[in-house]
């Protein structure tokens, strides 16, 4: 995607700089030099996760915002010795895993921080992979945002939009009951 993205700069002279880095080592970007840093759908999956908040806080000016979303801790489903752990539980003697067959989502093991290891097996990849993530609960993600001087200004748990429900209405029915992530606008202060 970084090769795509620097020819996309070459061609439209956007002034775009690219860098590939460690979250958590930031190496060559100035102190207090970026009005926003974002980060999607990727903090939960960086061991080094305080030390990444750290770099976003150092390269923020003061008032800038880290914004970053992540699964919600509270429902995310979480692979432990390769069998999911949490989730959605369906109607008795249901095979089909549709929104209406859904009775509830079970929660269990929310204090349980730690990492586990997510296999990536799906039909349509070319080559199998395994990746890793980290839960966290809320009062780790703040304790670290905290200490690096990041103050929570509001926090958002996004619902599916009309469009993307009449486009994916298996996956995304459900999520009009629980929030799938969650979105954390912070400030520098």
């Amino acid at each position: 995607m970084i090769e795509s993205a620097i020819e996309l700069e070459e061609k439209d002279k956007l002034g775009i700089e690219y860098h590939v880095l460690d979250a958590s080592k930031l190496k060559g970007l100035k102190d207090n030099s970026f009005d926003i840093v974002t980060c999607f759908m990727a903090l939960q999956d960086i061991n080094c996760y305080k030390k990444a908040i750290n770099e976003a806080s150092r390269v923020l000016k003061k008032n800038g915002h880290f914004i970053f979303v992540i699964p919600h801790p509270c429902f995310e489903k979480k692979n432990i010795d390769g069998e999911f752990k949490d989730g959605w539980e369906f109607k008795p003697g249901s095979t089909d895993r549709k929104s209406e067959n859904a009775l509830f989502y079970m929660v269990d093991g929310y204090f349980d921080s730690g990492g586990y290891t997510i296999p990536w097996k799906m039909t349509r990849l070319l080559k199998h992979f395994e990746t890793m993530s980290f839960h966290r609960t809320f009062t780790e993600y703040s304790e670290a945002l905290c200490s690096a001087g990041l103050c929570i200004r509001r926090i958002v748990e996004p619902k599916p939009t009309k469009e993307g429900l009449e486009k994916y209405p298996e996956y995304f029915g459900k999520s009009l009951r629980i929030p799938d992530s969650i979105v954390f606008e912070t400030i520098k202060i």
